[in-house]
């Protein structure tokens, strides 16, 4: 390396916490989930407590590939629970606040106060496609295939025309809400009634996944006797139908699911050729990753457990100081790190007694000493430095 001494310190494997997630489709996890099914038969909600202990959860598929990889051991056709349900709780008798309970269109979001106007008997998702909602000429909602022909109700800026109509009635909530009901009805002349903005997106995985593939067999699912709201798949052929959860049917569980933190190799390079932090940053960009980072007590940890450095060296820290002294800071100008451009994100410090202190007004630049402690110096000062080099490996935990 013309001449310059490099150690390498060792490679460490450990988790990292990452901005932007780990997130990764079913198809592409490293190693893939495993399935397991379990040969007799019991309710979905024992079926679920029973993978929880022994496995992961029930079955949660994200794509074709995952189903797949589906070996059953049953030589006949049978059916078996997987990890998708519909509860009632979260959508039948309230508004609910779950992934799979009503939501107004104009925000995407849940009820924010609970008040609904359901006609007797509804909702009831008859045949189990039931996922939009109309109102009566009463102002009585009524749950519908989202494919029906309705006319619709549009809204537009409806609260502040509201402050004026109720300048004389008491402001009380519930008053308000009846109002904007009693308005819409007077639009509505069709006495099949017409679309306002309530939806929801039926069916969520016990496991939490937020996957929408579904393997539906043919004119599934259907709600048969309007009480079905768990899921089975057929052993043979992997389609999957909905039922009731007090059923007893054999199950799947899957072990394995995509972590939210992120393995990190992280590689140390102490370089004893003295340079700028500039030419130091140069450096290790080209050769390796970056210049050291340090968030946490654990990376020095880890930088203490190789005796690295062992004379003053750069780190990947350096400032335009004005909002600097005391705090990590948010500003423009506050300490940031080569490596992201960006300052810290958890506030981590480990400064010297009296650091920063900016001496003779251009210490912008970081040191580090073989404990580990920081010290602001010049940046055009020519020191040892550490580079690493870190590679992102997804991993699923079991």
């Amino acid at each position: 390396m013309n001449g310059v001494s490099v150690q390498t310190t060792g490679l460490y494997l450990y988790l990292q916490p990452l901005g932007f997630g780990c997130s990764l489709s079913s198809g592409s996890q490293f190693p893939p989930r495993q399935y397991h099914y379990v040969n007799f038969t019991t309710n979905w909600s024992d079926a679920q407590r029973y993978c929880r202990e022994h496995y992961t959860d029930l079955a949660t598929f994200e794509s074709m590939d995952d189903v797949n990889m589906l070996k059953s051991n049953f030589s006949s056709d049978t059916w078996a629970w997987i990890g998708l349900e519909d509860p009632p709780e979260s959508w039948k008798w309230n508004m609910g606040n779950d992934t799979n309970s009503w939501r107004w269109s104009v925000t995407g979001e849940t009820s924010k106060t609970g008040y609904e106007s359901w006609a007797q008997t509804e909702p009831n998702n008859e045949h189990g496609h039931e996922n939009c909602v109309f109102t009566s000429p009463s102002g009585q909602w009524l749950d519908a295939s989202c494919e029906i022909t309705k006319g619709f109700v549009c809204f537009n800026d409806c609260c502040y025309s509201l402050i004026h109509v109720l300048e004389n009635v008491s402001a009380n909530r519930q008053n308000i809400i009846l109002c904007v009901i009693t308005q819409v009805s007077s639009l509505i002349t069709d006495s099949s009634g017409s679309w306002i903005g309530l939806f929801r997106e039926p069916w969520r995985w016990t496991d939490g996944s937020q996957s929408s593939f579904r393997n539906w067999r043919e004119n599934s699912p259907n709600n048969a006797g309007g009480e079905q709201f768990c899921i089975v798949e057929d052993t043979q052929r992997h389609v999957w139908d909905d039922d009731g959860c007090d059923k007893q049917y054999v199950f799947i569980c899957h072990q394995g699911e995509i972590s939210h933190e992120c393995f990190l190799f992280i590689d140390y390079y102490h370089v004893d050729q003295p340079k700028t932090w500039t030419d130091a940053q140069k450096y290790c960009r080209e050769k390796y990753t970056d210049l050291l980072s340090i968030e946490s007590n654990d990376d020095l940890r880890l930088m203490n457990s190789v005796s690295v450095p062992t004379t003053w060296s750069w780190i990947g820290l350096h400032d335009d100081p004005k909002s600097w002294k005391g705090v990590m800071g948010k500003d423009e100008n506050s300490w940031r790190w080569s490596a992201t451009g960006e300052t810290s994100e958890n506030g981590f410090q480990n400064w010297a007694p009296t650091e920063p202190n900016n001496f003779g007004s251009n210490q912008h630049c970081v040191r580090i000493s073989p404990e580990g402690e920081w010290i602001d110096r010049r940046c055009t000062e020519r020191l040892q430095f550490v580079c690493y080099n870190g590679e992102i490996f997804f991993f699923v935990c079991f």
